[in-house]
């Protein structure tokens, strides 16, 4: 009754204690590594933390003592609370009638966004006008933001000439509050005289906003 045959379970296990040894060894192993798994579930879960296929994610508030580096471009701005927003602007008139003061003669009013404290501006503005007058004078031209003037530039102009002035401002406006209101014009004038009113006078504004925290 002690005969095995060929086919038989106990000729399919390999003879000797070493085999089971090992056996015992891996079982030992694989509990081990089971414990370890548990714990370390345990101990996301307790962090609001889920490992998922390639990726750890944090299922609330993470709080960093130290510091973050992240690849650049990681984070874009639609993932932020509250992003940086930029603004285009474009505007022109036609038709005034510059003369020696300071006078717009094109401009928008700007809503501070709700999430806004500072802007960060550049703008350019181009300024045509016809020499209507008897005498040389000057086209000059700048950008304005609030109360904050740009540099302003001038071109001459002899009798009955014309062309064009350029002005451009690089601002960062600060202490802003949500929900007001600033002004971003062109202003013009003439160094002595008035130029007649033409509807080929054209002022154009451009400018690019960046809406900061």
């Amino acid at each position: 009754m002690g005969f095995n045959s060929p086919g038989s379970p106990g000729n399919q296990l390999p003879a000797g204690e070493d085999h089971i040894v090992r056996r015992l060894r891996d079982i030992e192993r694989t509990i081990t590594e089971m414990k370890a798994q548990d714990q370390l579930l345990v101990a996301l879960t307790r962090a609001n933390l889920r490992m998922d296929p390639g990726a750890l994610k944090v299922l609330g508030a993470l709080d960093v003592a130290g510091s973050v580096s992240l690849p650049a471009g990681s984070i874009n701005n639609d993932a932020l609370a509250d992003p940086n927003t930029p603004q285009a602007v474009y505007q022109s008139a036609t038709g005034f009638a510059p003369g020696p003061a300071w006078s717009e003669v094109v401009g928008v009013d700007l809503i501070v966004p709700a999430t806004a404290t500072r802007l960060l501006l550049t703008a350019n503005a181009w300024v045509y006008a016809i020499n209507s007058t008897a005498s040389p004078d000057d086209l000059h031209a700048r950008v304005s933001v609030g109360t904050v003037n740009g540099q302003a530039f001038l071109t001459p102009l002899p009798a009955a000439g014309y062309n064009t002035s350029t002005s451009g401002l690089a601002a960062l406006v600060e202490s802003l509050t949500p929900g007001a209101t600033l002004h971003l014009s062109v202003g013009t004038k003439t160094t002595t005289g008035t130029f007649a009113a033409n509807a080929a006078h054209t002022a154009t504004l451009s400018a690019r906003l960046t809406w900061l925290r």
